[in-house]
This record gives C-alpha cells, sequence and structure tokens, in this order.
C-alpha cells in the first residue's frame, strides 16, 4: 500500500499567512450589505515556519513568500437577524492574478452565527472555507505501478476551519 512519508506539517500560526492589500473602493448600506472592489491589488503568502512545506500553498520549493498582483473583490452581510437573538454574519473574497492564470479565482469566506443566549451570555460557531488554486496539497492514491512504487497525486482543495467559543458579556451599564 501506499504511504507519504513527510517530515513537515500542514499547518502552524500564521504558517500560511495570507495579506491582501490595495486601493480600494467600498460600499456599505444601512441593512449591513457591504462590498469592496480593489481593480490593482497584491496578495502575499507567507510561510515562515520552516516545518511547513511551502510548495503545499505555492511558493517554490526553498522560498518562504510569494507576491502576487491581481484583482480583489470582497462581498458581505453583517449580522442579519435569522431567529430571535440570532444573528448571521458572512464575507466572500475573491482574487484572480492579473500575471498568471488570470480568470483562475481564488475564494475565502467566513461566516459566523452568533446566538445570544441571554443578555450575559453568546455562542459564537465561525467557519471558514478557502480555494486556492496554487495550493497544493498531497492526495494519497493506492495506485501501485509496476515497478511496485506508489504515485501521490497533488491537487488543490477546499480547506475547511471552525471556531465555537463562548463568550461571557459584562456590559457595566447593566450592573448598576
Amino acid at each position: 500500500s501506499g504511504s507519504i512519508k513527510d517530515s513537515s506539517i500542514i499547518s502552524n500560526f500564521f504558517s500560511p499567512a495570507t495579506i491582501t492589500a490595495g486601493i480600494t473602493y467600498g460600499y456599505k448600506n444601512n441593512k449591513g450589505i457591504h462590498f469592496t472592489y480593489s481593480p490593482l491589488s497584491n496578495k502575499h503568502t507567507l510561510v515562515p515556519n520552516i516545518k511547513v512545506n511551502p510548495t503545499h500553498y505555492g511558493l517554490d520549493k526553498g522560498k518562504r513568500a510569494k507576491h502576487e498582483v491581481g484583482t480583489f473583490l470582497a462581498v458581505g452581510v453583517d449580522k442579519q437577524q435569522i431567529l430571535k437573538n440570532v444573528t448571521l454574519s458572512t464575507d466572500v473574497l475573491f482574487f484572480t492574478n492579473y500575471l498568471k492564470d488570470f480568470g483562475k479565482i481564488d475564494v475565502a469566506s467566513s461566516s459566523t452565527l452568533q446566538i445570544n443566549l441571554t443578555k450575559w451570555l453568546i455562542i459564537n460557531h465561525t467557519m471558514i472555507l478557502n480555494h486556492d488554486n496554487d495550493h497544493n496539497a498531497p492526495i494519497a492514491r493506492d495506485i501501485i505501478t509496476n515497478t511496485g512504487t506508489s504515485i501521490v497525486n497533488t491537487g488543490s482543495k477546499i480547506q475547511i476551519s471552525n471556531v465555537i467559543y463562548l463568550a461571557v458579556n459584562i456590559n457595566f451599564d447593566l450592573i448598576k
């Protein structure tokens, strides 16, 4: 059977880190809907931890940073009430590189469901989805060649993370 023998870790704190900067135009209405557009922006992918394989994040072997020039659009809604004491906020960010594979769009999405249990206790659940065409993670396959070696393919996959936390809200005006 095929196995991947790799001593590197998949990720770590700020490895990778993505920074997008540019001159933007933004709009937000009174219903919480907003968008930000940048016709010229920079996207920087950083992998400072030497135990994280930078090639999994579109960087050349031995490099710890990658810089791209492209266009950026972010669209979202803030705290839309979906039930009594339950709100939803979401943002979707799009980026495409002008110089390499223009039209292949990187997507990052973040959604937060906030549940106000009481005026003191709040539960938040945040789900983050990320897809970057340059991120190449190993995908193990049980394909054995006629020489007896395993074939390992790489590909871009959707990354998912979830955060759930309980917050205690102390409003000193309520205590009086």
